[in-house]
């Protein structure tokens, strides 16, 4: 009541990113995909990306595609706070969405390894003048999330290895 759009947006945004903090359903999964397939504002796109990095079920392989698309240097991208309800200038703690789609695939990122590594390897070897070159903080989280998702990779693997000992 008395809302106008922007703080209906804000709201629903650090409602979706604060839901992330105390545990995801299955309703909730289909809010998460909803926003990353229709999604614009970066404000909500943020919040869904953190909560997707959340997701504990089989729904993970299917956020993987959603997430990516925002890494594409035609989204408009903004600066955002997802823990601090408000648009206080400067922000508390500023995100954005590809910050928290890279966050997300690190934690996400094995249940479709080869597309998460294909766009990581993208951000992390990004040459000067191109579009994610200047951003040091993006290619700092990729490279975690990167690394994340090949430890976790090769273990799973290690621990599906057949064993010739056992007879």
């Amino acid at each position: 009541k008395n809302r106008g759009p922007k703080e209906v947006e804000r709201l629903r945004g650090y409602m979706l990113a604060s839901l992330s903090e105390i545990g995801i359903n299955p309703e909730l999964v289909q809010i998460i995909k909803y926003e990353l397939a229709f999604g614009y504002h970066p404000y909500l796109v943020a919040a869904a990306a953190r909560t997707a990095g959340h997701v504990l079920n089989t729904s993970q392989a299917s956020l993987v595609p959603l997430l990516l698309r925002y890494l594409d240097d035609r989204y408009k991208d903004d600066y955002v706070d997802l823990d601090n309800y408000g648009n206080a200038w400067p922000l508390k703690k500023p995100t954005n969405v590809r910050l928290e789609v890279v966050k997300a695939l690190g934690k996400i990122g094995t249940s479709n390894a080869v597309l998460s590594q294909v766009a990581l390897n993208e951000i992390i070897k990004a040459k000067t003048g191109s579009f994610f070159a200047s951003d040091t903080a993006l290619i700092s989280h990729a490279r975690l999330a990167l690394n994340k998702i090949n430890s976790t990779h090769i273990a799973q693997a290690l621990q599906f290895r057949p064993r010739n000992d056992i007879i």
